[in-house]
């Protein structure tokens, strides 16, 4: 009855107990009746006034109608989820997976529960809200617009469900946003309403369509459409977003630019700003959920008339908001943004000569996204810094010297985006192409040295001023500059390493008596020094391993001093916090990886010392409590707060658990992310010494092994099978080299890896398609290890799955290749074809990307495992791959080219691995998909495929019988005879593979002596050989080099080559194979090299030596070495004097 009569606190009731039990509470009615009640309270409100009790009820039952919603949706979460299992624990996650995220991310179900519910009540509701708002307090108003932003977040289908109820929901929450006269927090909480609605998944995709249904919500949302208030101006997001922008920051900038810099707060944090910077993090969600296409005609004019305004223009608030706004526009919109990137780069560089620090902040601000939004090729070559670099970097340069410790100390960061960002990464991963640094390398670390290196750390108001952080930005900056300068940073290693190992020192004194170090003084063990250490360390051994292989002589003694230090501390008991305190142990663990990856077999000494850190990190149990929580912790984590303890390094999360009531979830989150460290630190060792790693390579697997499996942390578990790769491949390595009781170590291990991992992918998250990759990779990798490891003296490899394990282990891979080729249809369908803005569509085509990057390692590791087995792997061929990737080779069985990709590589591997009678009956089906992946108009214009389909013409031809391809042979000429003719006109780089394979297989099929079609008429074989011979030597495929090398010497041998004709082409192809056969580069085998050798000196016996010196004068110098080479260790040797450079 209370409820019914809309009472508060019998609504507050009914709130807390569909809050704490909703599984019970919505089997304790039917949802009609709920609905009904609600009704009936909603009719008892029908005469609006303005009386606190009246608005109170109207926020309680508000309340109370969002938590029912979202009781609803989480029990249709769980019911449908549950699979037998305990359902009330299934709720428990539920409920933290949806109280630690902020994404909305969810999808409307019309036909709902919590959708029928906000049809028939949310838009009584809001009508009353928009009548009273005038009046409302604004506690009152931020409580209705917090139970309204925790409904989008996690019961989408109550506020989406009717288009009626949404269009009303944002005339609302915009009405209260415009009402200037309100609290910044209560405007700012209206549009994080709307924020997250437009976040959650089918919205957003409607309106992003470009659809007639999207343009009602999009005028409301953008311009106001149908909004009044006190202002009456009816604004939009944008223009809302932008006035608190500019007057929710702090008016004195003296306070400002006092306060010390932190390395622990985030660059733009200061708390006078919070409504400015949570106005810019909202005005970045619109923008991006809205798209680029519709918004930035919309919030550009504004960015113009904040900075062209000559009324404004001495006013800084306004041109730091214009430069913080066109960041925005970036980070959400950066395809659209494209062609307004010229204009950002000279508004931040103009504005970082203005006179406010703000402003200056902001513009290097700018300028580091630019960098990280910058496009980087495989060379490294960026399309801004390109353009801008030069006039980039001096604007940095001259900024890293402001007397302003904020603005110096974010000069360098921005510095170090220029070096590492791009592609949209922090650090994307591919290095910067030295020509855009080396030029400015001593200008930068002249102004670097003059200006934040100088400071003196032993001058206490220096310190407080936040000098230790200035200090450590410019050693990150350093770092930086050196690794992308390389060997051009030589020069400044005299000057600079001596200065990185003072840092790394400072405030410590070495006993070399004990090798132990001890602080100098109490100040020495402060926060901001060991960061200060940790840094200069990590710089030292970035700096000697960046100057490259050629100068690492030039580092060996710096290298023995890091050693000596890292020694001191990690000989200390490992329950000791003291070696934590004087350098954070994950920047020691990491710098010693750095060393050892320089100094090689010599760090093998350093690993018993080393390995005990890491091991301890690994096989440290999680910390992880549940004690009981109280109201204002449930609160805080529904509205996605999480209360983080900085001290202890903890972060928790309140749930409210049927039969338990309420309770606090607390992770020790710096021990997970040190588990994270110790595992990329282990894989940096194991990778740098390989065969020396292999002693500790069955302790160390040990140790990470069950980390794939760490439920806490997805990172953990990625980084952990990351790591196992290079500790299976060095044991695999000592298994060879050593033999003995190591010889079994990889086939104890392999097993075990290879199940753990393949389960995992199976229970992994299919969203986390980051975590799922790593896994992945992983798995490719320790099965291409067991793959090429093979002992020489009986032919065996080291390790080796069964046919059992591989039939379990494919069964696993196949499954997950149907989960992710799932994924990829799904995207395909909802999302390309429907989703107009190029930025939406463009971060769909990164996703699935990612998902075929994660394809690919998927169908190696049943590659691998098919090559490992041969023909006993037919059964498994049989019985799961054809029945799933059989009707894949074919464009009518998926219109997605990258499932046919795979099924066509794994159809090739057969062929070529698994024996005559195996491609006898299955290279047909095969025949089928790659005439379809040759031809551009049923390729999909997909380059991999039509690569794996001529890859396939080369094996059918060699292993299959003869008449495969009889009928289509002549089909298949023309075709390749065009790929060749196309892409060498095209002279790209990315073609050379393409042209070498198909060289491959036209000599498979038409030139070699063996070849199925070498005497079939209508085929200019002499065309061919000729295209043959230019082409070769074959460098891009080692397999394919060795065969087509081998039958090289067959035809020259048989005559079918004339030495004599071909003199100057062979001299070149033979030089060139003796020369990457030199680099380490697996181009021939040891028998093709020797044939190679004496046909080098026939053709020397028997061709004129003028012409000898002729041809060899026309060769590159690799080339030339390498003729020398192979005469040297031919059976003409002796006459190699004949040939002079």
């Amino acid at each position: 009855p209370g409820c019914a009569a809309a009472d508060p606190t019998s609504l507050q009731l009914l709130e807390y107990l569909a809050a704490r039990s909703p599984l019970s509470f919505c089997r304790s009615g039917t949802p009609e009746g709920i609905v009904s009640l609600f009704t009936s309270a909603i009719s008892s409100l029908q005469n609006p006034c303005t009386d606190a009790r009246y608005v109170k009820c109207v926020e309680a039952l508000l309340g109370a109608v969002c938590e029912v919603g979202n009781s609803f949706e989480t029990s249709e979460k769980a019911i449908s989820k549950n699979k037998g299992g305990n359902v009330n624990e299934l709720l428990f996650l539920l409920q933290v997976q949806a109280n630690s995220t902020t994404d909305a991310k969810g999808c409307v179900n019309p036909q709902s529960n919590a959708a029928s519910l906000g049809r028939t009540c949310l838009p009584l509701l809001l009508d009353m809200i928009l009548k009273i708002t005038p009046s409302n307090s604004d506690e009152l108003l931020s409580r209705c617009m917090e139970h309204l932003s925790h409904a989008a977040s996690n019961c989408p289908s109550l506020l989406a469900g009717d288009g009626q109820a949404l269009s009303l929901l944002a005339r609302t929450c915009l009405s209260v946003a415009g009402i200037s006269a309100l609290e910044e927090s209560t405007r700012l909480s209206a549009l994080e309403v709307l924020a997250a609605v437009c976040d959650i998944d089918d919205v957003k995709r409607t309106l992003l369509s470009g659809s007639s249904s999207a343009e009602p919500l999009l005028c409301i949302l953008l311009n106001g459409e149908g909004v009044s208030n006190s202002s009456g101006d009816g604004s939009g997001v944008l223009r809302i977003c932008a006035e608190i922008i500019v007057n929710g920051v702090d008016d004195d900038i003296n306070e400002w630019s006092a306060d010390a810099p932190s390395l622990q707060d985030d660059a733009t944090s200061w708390d006078e700003d919070d409504s400015a910077m949570y106005a810019e993090s909202l005005i970045e969600s619109f923008l991006h959920n809205l798209g680029g296409s519709n918004t930035l005609p919309a919030v550009l004019p504004l960015v113009e008339t904040l900075l062209g305004n000559a009324s404004n223009s001495d006013v800084w608030q306004q041109k730091r908001a214009a430069l913080s706004i066109l960041e925005r526009c970036l980070l959400a919109a950066p395809v659209a943004f494209t062609a307004h990137i010229p204009v950002a780069i000279e508004t931040a560089l103009s504005l970082s000569a203005h006179p406010s620090p703000r402003v200056q902040f902001q513009s290097l601000q700018l300028l580091g996204a630019l960098c990280i939004a910058d496009t980087i090729d495989e060379d490294g070559v960026g399309k801004v810094r390109t353009g801008y670099g030069a006039r980039m970097l001096q604007s940095m340069a001259h900024l890293v010297a402001s007397p302003c410790m904020k603005v110096a100390s974010h000069a360098s960061l921005a510095i170090v985006s220029f070096c590492l960002g791009g592609n949209g990464r922090e650090n994307c991963g591919v290095s910067l192409e030295k020509s855009t640094i080396v030029p400015y390398l001593s200008d930068l670390m002249s102004a670097l040295t003059s200006g934040p290196l100088s400071l003196d750390m032993t001058n206490s108001s220096q310190v407080r001023n936040g000098a230790a952080t200035v200090l450590v930005r410019a050693i990150a900056a350093v770092s930086c500059l050196a690794n992308v300068g390389g060997e051009d940073f030589v020069p400044f290693y005299g000057s600079t390493m001596p200065g990185l190992l003072g840092c790394a020192y400072f405030g410590l004194e070495l006993d070399h008596a004990s090798g132990c170090v001890h602080p100098v003084s109490p100040q020495a063990l402060s926060h901001e020094l060991s960061m200060l250490r940790g840094a200069a360390l990590e710089s030292a051994t970035i700096v000697g391993e960046a100057i490259g292989e050629d100068n690492a002589a030039m580092y060996r003694s710096d290298a023995e001093k890091i050693m000596v230090l890292a020694l001191a501390l990690l000989k200390a008991p490992a329950d000791q916090k003291a070696a934590d305190v004087i350098i954070p142990m994950d920047q020691l663990l990491a710098g010693c990886a750095r060393v050892a990856n320089v100094i090689k077999d010599d760090y093998a000494p350093f690993l018993p010392y080393v390995l005990p850190r890491l091991l301890n990190r690994a096989k440290e149990e999680a910390d992880i409590s549940v004690t009981d929580g109280d109201e204002s912790g449930l609160e805080a984590s529904k509205r996605g707060n999480l209360d983080r303890d900085d001290d202890e390094g903890t972060e928790s999360v309140t749930v409210a658990l049927p039969g338990m009531g309420t309770k606090k979830l607390t992770f020790n989150t710096t021990q997970i992310q040190e588990k994270a460290q110790a595992a990329r630190a282990m894989y940096e060792h194991a990778n740098a010494l390989g065969v020396a790693f292999g002693p500790y390579a069955e302790t160390c697997a040990s140790a990470f092994l069950p980390l794939v499996k760490f439920k806490y942390s997805p990172e953990v578990r990625s980084t952990s099978a990351q790591t196992l790769s290079p500790i299976f491949n060095a044991a695999c390595q000592y298994a060879l080299s050593t033999g003995g009781d190591a010889a079994s170590l990889p086939q104890s291990l392999l097993p075990a890896l290879v199940n753990t991992i393949a389960s995992q992918l199976e229970e992994e998250d299919q969203d986390d398609n980051e975590t799922l990759f790593a896994l992945a990779d992983s798995l490719s990798e320790i099965c291409y290890s067991a793959f090429r490891h093979v002992n020489e003296v009986n032919g065996r490899r080291v390790a080796q799955l069964d046919f059992n394990q591989s039939h379990k282990l494919v069964s696993q891979l196949v499954n997950c290749i149907g989960s992710c080729l799932e994924r990829r249809s799904e995207m395909i369908q909802s999302t390309l074809a429907v989703v107009t803005d190029e930025d939406e569509r463009a971060h769909c085509e990164d996703l699935l990307q990612i998902e075929a990057d994660t394809l690919t390692e998927y169908v190696n590791s049943i590659g691998y495992t098919l090559k490992s087995l041969g023909e006993g792997f037919v059964p498994i061929f049989e019985s799961i791959i054809v029945p799933y990737f059989g009707k894949l080779l074919l464009a009518e069985g998926t219109n997605d080219t990258r499932a046919r990709l795979a099924a066509v590589e794994i159809y090739d591997d057969m062929v070529e691995y698994c024996g005559s009678a195996a491609a006898a009956k299955f290279s047909p089906s095969l025949v089928q998909g790659i005439m379809q992946g040759i031809d551009d108009s049923t390729n999909g214009g997909d380059r991999d495929l039509k690569r794996a389909s001529v890859y396939g013409i080369a094996q059918i031809a060699r292993y299959a019988p003869n008449s495969t391809l009889s009928s289509v042979a002549f089909q298949i000429l023309p075709n390749l005879m065009s790929i060749v003719t196309d892409a060498e006109s095209a002279e790209e780089e990315e073609n050379t593979y393409l042209v070498e394979i198909t060289v491959s297989a036209l000599a498979s099929m038409f030139l070699f002596n063996d070849a199925p079609y070498g005497t079939i008429d209508g085929v200019d074989k002499s065309s061919l050989l000729k295209k043959f011979l230019q082409v070769l030597p074959i460098c891009q495929d080692y397999d394919e080099a060795k065969v087509c090398h081998d039958k090289l010497c067959d035809l020259i041998e048989s005559g079918a080559v004339s030495m004599t004709a071909e003199a100057p082409a062979l001299m070149r192809i033979v030089g060139q194979i003796f020369a990457d056969v030199e680099d380490g580069e697996e181009v021939a085998s040891t028998a093709t090299c020797s044939r190679l050798a004496v046909i080098l000196t026939k053709i020397q016996e028997s061709v004129d030596s003028g012409l000898i010196q002729k041809c060899f004068s026309q060769l590159s110098p690799e080339a030339q070495n390498g003729i020398q080479i192979a005469l040297e260790r031919g059976a003409g040797a002796g006459n190699g004097a004949v040939i002079s450079p």
